[in-house]
């Protein structure tokens, strides 16, 4: 073996360990972004109403059986009462809604479910 031939092997043994750090490098970057995406879906799901939640709303139903199925509390958006009458609605966003405005609105009197509509919707 020549010279030359002896000082290319350790060349390549530390190309061939700089490559490995570089694909190191770039397998931690991919599961740093991957981590950093499940966060942030999660948080949307979990913080949003579905149309399968939305669905199994029905009339009756308490807010708090409402808050229940959707894992999140609503949005007070109207409140009137009248002598024994009582009247809120509250919207709950959607999966969508800071793309799309998505979102729900349960109209409740005298504290049960009595109207409800959805606009955009997923899942």
């Amino acid at each position: 073996m020549n010279e030359n031939q002896a000082s290319a092997v350790p060349e390549t043994e530390a190309a061939k360990k700089k490559m490995d750090a570089g694909t190191i490098v770039k397998i931690v970057s991919a599961v740093v972004i991957v981590a950093s995406l499940v966060v942030i879906f999660v948080y949307i799901f979990n913080n949003s109403i579905t149309a399968s939640e939305f669905n199994q709303i029905k009339n009756g139903m308490t807010y708090e059986e409402v808050c229940e199925i959707v894992g999140c509390e609503g949005e007070l958006g109207v409140s009137s009462s009248y002598g024994s009458y009582s009247g809120e609605v509250y919207t709950f966003k959607g999966t969508l809604y800071h793309i799309s405005g998505a979102n729900a609105a349960i109209t409740f009197s005298n504290g049960r479910v009595s109207a409800k509509a959805a606009v955009g919707l997923i899942f």
